[in-house]
């Protein structure tokens, strides 16, 4: 091995296989960044498929009057928590792309990406199941956006004094 290192660096070519060694780490973590997406990617469109269908076999069904009341009591709480997640977190909201600029920009920091995750994750699927307008591309570049956060600066295990 280090026979290989040092006719590289005989030869000046160290310089190049350093930046493939560097491009190397660059891809594999891109790699795993987009498995981790697709971890939470694949669930949260097949939960919103599942509670589309859901709505919509409810209103096909055409029930009673009486059942719309609690529906509707049900859906006025899952838009008072998604309003609740939206106050406590305002980076859940917005298209993905301005917010994963602003971040490699240096303008927007995230503290909790973890949270922020679970919170878009749950926030917009609640906001889909209820009949709320919501892209699904936008908080799919948010979610990749956090695990690129996330594996960019590992979580800190022991607090510091």
């Amino acid at each position: 091995m280090f026979d290989f290192v040092n006719k590289l660096k005989d030869k000046g070519r160290w310089r190049i296989f350093k930046l493939k060694l560097i491009d190397a780490r660059l891809y594999f973590v891109s790699i795993f960044v987009g498995l981790l997406t697709g971890l939470v990617a694949v669930p949260y469109h097949y939960l919103l498929q599942f509670f589309f269908n859901l709505r919509h076999d409810f209103f096909d069904a055409h029930l009673k009057w009486y059942w719309y009341i609690p529906l509707f009591l049900l859906m006025w709480g899952i838009l008072l928590f998604v309003s609740w997640l939206v106050k406590k977190m305002p980076l859940i909201t917005g298209g993905g792309i301005p917010q994963t600029r602003g971040v490699i920009n240096g303008r927007v920091d995230y503290k909790h990406p973890f949270r922020e995750l679970m919170a878009k994750f749950v926030g917009g699927i609640l906001a889909l199941s209820t009949g709320l307008s919501l892209g699904r591309e936008g908080p799919s570049i948010l979610r990749s956006r956090s695990w690129a956060s996330m594996t960019s600066a590992p979580p800190i295990i022991w607090p510091t004094c």
